[in-house]
């Protein structure tokens, strides 16, 4: 009963499918994962918007790819102009996934499903797309800060930006209504629980709504307890502040809408500051590799 409720509460998605085949995207790539690796179109397929980055005047694609995992309410179409600006302006390839019962992912959505595909994905950029880890970024809007938080508690990555965390859907759950805090189970995309054993793999960026911008410096590690509500953190967190500061960096925005931020301002300068301030670069490799990673990306892509 308590996923039941559970996935009726979280799970939005919009009544129709914004998108309905590789035509509705003229530019950007609509692909489709098997566990098997392959690009064969099939029921349980994993759809997900390829968005090549190539430099200028060039055609060397990007050595650095972003995993995006969207919102509750919108597909990868709706979130088709989110990925192509995320692309343009950090100047790396994008690959957005999408989850089962969205757009034309046919089954029902769970946490365990969509970790289950996160880790799919991961392999087959890895592995297929010839990414090493420390040229990828993973990043989640609100609810995509579930599998992003998730896939990063496996993985060392590059990066991880959060876009409006949550504790627990448990926590959100409580907020809105207290009961329906005690219903719906403990392991139900625990960002905190995922956190604490990833916290270390790799830099981390969380934007979210809060104090005004000159109160950050402050405030940053306390406010990462008023985000999970954990004393226990806490204290492991701040008896290693100076650690902490080095691989994780907070930006809030007053009264910032969540459901209606501004990309710009809200999500890409911000985040261009910290990866400029960090200097995360992609590792260099040869332009013999390059090519052959072009070849890889257009037989799996294209």
């Amino acid at each position: 009963m308590g996923k039941t409720i559970s996935k009726a509460f979280f799970f939005q998605p919009p009544k129709q499918p914004s998108y309905h085949s590789k035509s509705d995207f003229w530019v950007d790539k609509l692909i489709f994962i098997n566990e098997d690796f392959s690009t064969i179109q099939r029921d349980q397929s994993i759809p997900c918007l390829f968005c090549p980055y190539y430099y200028p005047n060039t055609t060397q694609i990007s050595n650095q790819i972003l995993i995006f995992f969207h919102s509750t309410a919108s597909d990868l179409a709706q979130d088709h102009h989110y990925i192509s600006e995320i692309r343009n302006h950090l100047q790396v390839s994008v690959l957005g996934v999408e989850y089962p019962g969205y757009g034309i992912y046919k089954g029902n959505p769970s946490p365990e499903g969509i970790e289950k595909d996160a880790l799919i994905v991961y392999n087959f950029v890895n592995q297929c797309l010839l990414y090493p880890t420390q040229d990828i970024i993973v990043m989640g809007l609100l609810m995509g800060t579930g599998p992003a938080s998730y896939l990063c508690s496996q993985v060392k990555f590059s990066l991880l930006i959060l876009i409006v965390p949550f504790k627990s859907w448990r926590r959100v759950a409580k907020d809105h209504a207290s009961f329906l805090g005690n219903i719906v189970p403990k392991d139900y995309f625990n960002n905190f629980e995922n956190l604490n054993k990833g916290i270390f793999n790799c830099k981390t960026i969380v934007i979210d709504d809060g104090p005004d911008e000159d109160q950050c410096a402050q405030c940053s590690h306390l406010y990462f307890d008023k985000i999970y509500y954990s004393e226990q953190m806490f204290l492991h967190f701040y008896n290693k502040i100076n650690q902490l500061n080095k691989i994780m960096k907070f930006r809030f925005f007053h009264n910032m809408n969540p459901f209606q931020h501004d990309i710009y301002l809200h999500c890409i300068n911000p985040v261009q500051e910290i990866i400029k301030e960090w200097n995360i670069q992609s590792h260099n490799i040869s332009y013999e590799h390059t090519q052959y990673k072009l070849q890889k990306i257009q037989e799996r892509c294209y």
